[in-house]
């Protein structure tokens, strides 16, 4: 009895620093179709955008265990060029009772099942948790951002809620701050 393994990796996203001369960007985990992947540039500035498929790359190696990506021209660095794996979550294969046994068939299925839950995973690894028995949340010394500002007295603070609170109480000090009576400020 031979197995083999098909989808060989915990993988489904590929990270690389953009440099203004590299195009060529291989990546080393398995997806079936070049529109499963997800190619993201984020600039120099931090802009991040989607490149489009045949405009502004190419892919190589759809069904292998690794593949690469070609961009159209040089991407400016230090920038990010991030290759994700985003598959559609449906399943289009029909399996019958009393039908052929085709372990190819089936080898396909578990694949894309695989590939699906590794999706899932990789997008919880990146998202705000809570260790086990804490009571806080791990933002692993991440920016948050698009915050609301604050209604209630224990949310979470903007910088420019916080800067406006704090110039409205410096704006509202009558008379020298250095007096007994304004030490509260």
């Amino acid at each position: 009895l031979v197995t083999t393994v098909t989808v060989p990796t915990l993988n489904s996203v590929a990270e690389f620093v953009t440099n203004g001369v590299t195009t060529n960007f291989p990546f080393f985990f398995k997806f079936l179709a070049n529109e499963d992947l997800v190619v993201t540039y984020v600039d120099p500035t931090g802009v991040s955008s989607v490149l489009t498929l045949g405009t502004q790359y190419t892919v190589n190696g759809a069904g292998n265990d690794s593949g690469s990506i070609v961009t159209s021209m040089a991407l400016a660095g230090p920038g990010q060029l991030v290759v994700s794996r985003e598959m559609d979550a449906y399943q289009q294969t029909s399996l019958r009772n009393q039908g052929k046994f085709l372990a190819g068939t089936h080898e396909d299925v578990f694949d894309r099942l695989t590939m699906l839950v590794q999706q899932g995973f990789s997008m919880f690894r990146r998202a705000l948790t809570r260790p086990f028995g804490r009571d806080y949340f791990f933002a692993e010394n991440r920016r948050i951002t698009a915050v609301k500002d604050p209604v209630e007295a224990q949310d979470a603070s903007t910088k420019v809620w916080t800067q406006s609170y704090v110039g409205d109480v410096v704006s509202g000090m009558a008379g020298n701050p250095n007096l007994a009576s304004n030490v509260f400020y």
